[in-house]
């Protein structure tokens, strides 16, 4: 704090408020100033977004007032979801036997919205079933994605799982592979 351009003496009471204390509160509302002019207070965001204003008085010296802003934003992590992971074909052949691709396809959706431009990585639960081109896609503006399985010459059953590594959410979906020569 500053009075007539020079730092205000220790011990002088400054008096503290939020412009709009359903947002925020400050611990304490009153400290005193060090021999350096500066005072401390805590300020925490109760109660949701917005722009308050802290308002610092000098009670013992009418009219010295002093504020700042602060922008109060949501810094929770966005929730992500995977929906309607699938193999268009269940089950397919191995390779050299018949035809031994799938499409994968599913939607991504963040805070409940189709989110475009999420990256979608794939992983094969045994590489020696198959593998998935390719191996990451990224959504389109409606959250969709697509790629495709392809068996190699082994029968099982290959659980594939699509995963937004930005989010930390994944989902699973499998495909039976059978060697279908005669």
């Amino acid at each position: 704090m500053f009075i007539n351009g020079s730092p205000a003496e220790a011990g002088m009471i400054v008096s503290l408020s939020v412009s709009n204390p359903s947002l925020s509160i400050l611990i304490p509302t009153a400290t005193t100033t060090n021999a350096t002019g500066h005072f401390a207070a805590v300020f925490i965001a109760t109660n949701g977004t917005g722009t308050v204003s802290i308002i610092a008085t000098l009670p013992d010296c009418s009219g010295t007032i002093a504020s700042i802003s602060i922008t109060i934003i949501d810094c929770s992590q966005p929730t992500a979801t995977i929906n309607n992971f699938n193999a268009a074909q269940s089950p397919i052949c191995t390779a050299g036997t018949g035809g031994n691709t799938s499409n994968l396809s599913g939607r991504v959706f963040v805070n409940g919205s189709p989110a475009g431009e999420v990256s979608v990585h794939f992983q094969v639960n045994d590489n020696n079933l198959g593998s998935v081109n390719p191996s990451s896609v990224t959504t389109d503006t409606a959250g969709n994605f697509n790629a495709t399985y392809i068996a190699n010459s082994n029968t099982g059953i290959a659980n594939i799982t699509a995963a937004l590594p930005s989010y930390g959410t994944n989902a699973t979906t499998s495909i039976t592979i059978n060697n279908c020569g005669g």
